[in-house]
């Protein structure tokens, strides 16, 4: 009989999987009503929780408690016969309004610092409290000597010493946070003895192996970060040259951008959602290549658009932005922000005369073929000119007609231009 009850209570008590389902429906319901809520909704919602009343009720003490203190100090005359009634009105007055108050002070201010403290980079805090220790232990080294002062000298000080101090070291911190990061955390150099499975015991001394091995050193390092711009997304070389290795960057797409990608690929004109979807397949691309290194990550930033978001990021993480934009590239210039223009790298990528390009040629030897002549460029490439034969030894005019990738270079083909 008491194993039967025991089984009941325990029943009653322990939740069974439906039950179970029902709460995390509940939870699920929850979290999705405060998503739809307001900051402000949100903010007095978790003013009436269990901690916000508690929060209440501490605000209510110290608030009756200054108020008293304030009270008795302004009492114009303690030898009058009211000497309660005004410090107890000032009591009651702070005391009901630090009750009010308290909740949304302090929840609202820890909200806007936990919302500030997302949006600061990792390596932006580690940089500042390592800065914020330097100074800390330079200016604590610095009070004694100068507490000795004269007064009033050896009274403040130490403090504005130790004020300046810090404020320059995180501040030097912050603006050299690249180096100290590569230096602390970030580039890692191990010296090992390369060897595999057991070692054996080491030879006699005198011998030709008595010889220490050599270490080996091994560095890693991280790739510079880059920010994607749509347009560079759509263009779709980027893919390509990361993939060569041409361009060894971490490549970091905001989510902005990233909607802003979904939004063309989702528009009505059949172009724009042609290339919203090739720049959404050339991003998934990206990311399912081990070689390649993609992070699309939750920013908030300030802005009108998107560019002048990007711009904001830029600045702030000190990083460069990939695009194809040439109205980006001039906003970002204006706020000494620094843009790589894929244009910019096709053109100097572009050969130095095409097909149909005329140029000046000095013909130094004749060619293999029936009247030819031979001639090279500044940078070496080779051009058979024909008909040049007759001119071998002088300079003339002559337009490229066919240009040919071989592996250990390039050709040019040129026929004599007709005023030549």
């Amino acid at each position: 009989m008491r194993y039967y009850w025991r089984h009941q209570v325990s029943h009653l008590l322990v939740p069974t999987g439906v039950e179970m389902a029902l709460i995390g429906m509940l939870q699920t319901a929850q979290e999705s009503d405060d998503r739809s809520l307001s900051p402000r909704e949100v903010r007095a919602r978790q003013a009436n929780t269990a901690w916000g009343r508690v929060l209440r009720y501490v605000g209510l003490i110290i608030g009756i408690y200054l108020g008293w203190q304030i009270g008795i100090a302004l009492v114009p005359d303690e030898t009058s016969a009211d000497t309660t009634g005004f410090p107890l009105m000032i009591s009651a007055s702070l005391g009901a309004l630090f009750f009010l108050l308290t909740p949304y002070l302090t929840i609202g201010a820890m909200s806007r610092l936990a919302h500030g403290v997302r949006r600061v980079e990792a390596g932006d805090l580690i940089a500042g409290a390592t800065g914020l220790l330097i100074g800390g232990l330079v200016s604590t080294l610095l009070a004694f000597p100068l507490s000795m002062l004269p007064s009033p000298f050896g009274q403040y000080l130490p403090m504005v010493v130790m004020l300046v101090i810090c404020s320059v070291a995180v501040l030097s911190a912050l603006i050299k946070k690249r180096e100290l990061m590569e230096l602390v955390g970030f580039r890692r150099v191990a010296h090992a003895v390369s060897s595999e499975g057991p070692q054996d015991p080491s030879p006699p001394q005198g011998t030709a192996d008595s010889e220490p091995a050599p270490l080996q050193t091994v560095t890693e390092t991280v790739a510079p970060r880059v920010l994607l711009d749509t347009s560079a997304i759509i263009d779709g070389r980027v893919r390509g040259l990361a993939a060569s290795g041409f361009l060894p960057f971490a490549f970091v797409v905001p989510s902005f951008v990233l909607h802003e990608l979904q939004l063309v690929a989702d528009s009505d004109d059949y172009s724009r959602r042609t290339r919203g979807t090739r720049g959404l397949q050339a991003l998934e691309e990206m990311r399912a290549n081990p070689t390649i290194t993609v992070d699309v990550k939750q920013i908030d930033a300030e802005g009108p658009d998107v560019d002048s978001q990007l711009v904001n990021v830029a600045r702030t993480l000190d990083i460069p932005v990939l695009s194809g934009d040439t109205n980006l590239e001039r906003v970002a210039a204006l706020q000494d922000v620094q843009v790589l223009n894929l244009h910019q790298l096709a053109e100097l990528m572009r050969p130095a005369l095409a097909v149909g390009d005329e140029t000046e040629l000095k013909l130094v030897q004749k060619g293999r073929e029936y009247e030819q002549g031979v001639g090279f460029l500044d940078d070496g490439t080779m051009v058979v000119v024909d008909g040049g034969e007759p001119h071998v030894g002088s300079e003339v005019r002559i337009v490229i007609t066919r240009t040919l990738q071989t592996s250990s270079g390039r050709m040019m083909f040129a026929r004599m231009a007709s005023d030549s």
